[in-house]
């Protein structure tokens, strides 16, 4: 098949187009580079420059791909708070881009990454703003017949996760480690999270490329397990610690609902976190 991956120069993104390779499809990275690198991308794939809200961008890609998987877009919640129309031109606007070239170029297979914060939409204008596209997907395949799904990363953790920028807990404890640093604790260390192993969201990601003749149209991929920042300080073993101020961010989250996604792919999470930590810090 030929694919275009829409933020492939990303963390998940070159994760996904490496195994997209292995499996002998061909591919095509459409990244603006504003926080992946170019660097990462397999030289086997091809790439383009632009941005999903130009549509002169957008334009300039070949018009023939089998399927698009829509992995760009704006992370940050707190920062979603301080630009909220840049994040709905981007996550909004750029989703409904890609899905109208869908449309005009009879590509009729879509594979949303969403987000777990669309569980609670409201609660900022990320989450709003992820939330939002699942509905543009859904209208884009009752009218264009576009076999779309919405797949909601819940924390994805991994080899070349991000070390600047939007960082996820993992990779903050990891470096903190690796130089003999406290541990960073915000609050009381209880909030917890789902997360989940970079590989088993390609997994997931790659079985979403058969066709869909069912109408889930919404799945979660997480682990179904509620995990706190103690548990996580616990499987780096006994290392310093330092407490930071509370974030105004929510407490806890509701693990991954991830039946749909085993109905519907087959599929299930293989790695577990502390397995993964200790292949780290060893």
């Amino acid at each position: 098949m030929k694919i275009l991956v829409t933020g492939g120069a990303g963390f998940i993104g070159t994760h996904l187009v490496d195994e997209l390779l292995k499996q002998n499809h061909e591919v095509l990275v459409f990244d603006n580079l504003s926080t992946g690198r170019i660097d990462n991308i397999s030289k086997e794939a091809a790439f383009v420059k632009g941005d999903i809200t130009s549509k002169y961008d957008i334009f300039k890609l070949p018009k023939d791909f089998d399927a698009v998987y829509h992995l760009a877009g704006l992370l940050d919640v707190k920062a979603s708070l301080n630009n909220p129309s840049y994040y709905t031109t981007t996550n909004v606007v750029g989703t409904s881009n890609i899905l109208e070239f869908c449309k005009d170029n009879n590509i009729k297979k879509f594979i949303y990454a969403s987000s777990c914060a669309s569980e609670k939409p409201i609660s900022s204008p990320y989450a709003l703003t992820k939330y939002l596209p699942e509905y543009y997907c859904n209208m884009y395949n009752n009218l264009f017949d576009i076999d779309t799904l919405n797949v909601r990363f819940y924390n994805v953790y991994g080899e070349n996760m991000n070390v600047s920028g939007y960082r996820l807990v993992l990779s903050i404890f990891l470096e903190k480690f690796s130089l003999g640093e406290p541990l960073p604790i915000v609050g009381d260390g209880e909030q917890t999270r789902d997360f989940i192993y970079v590989g088993d969201i390609i997994s997931g990601l790659i079985s979403a490329l058969k066709p869909n003749n069912t109408n889930i149209r919404t799945i979660n991929l997480g682990t179904n397990q509620a995990i706190s920042i103690n548990q996580i300080v616990k499987m780096f073993g006994s290392p310093k610690t330092t407490n930071i101020p509370e974030r105004d961010e929510p407490k806890h989250i509701t693990p991954a609902d991830i039946n749909p996604a085993k109905d519907l792919l087959n599929w299930e999470p293989k790695m577990k976190l502390e397995k993964w930590i200790k292949t780290q810090i060893q």
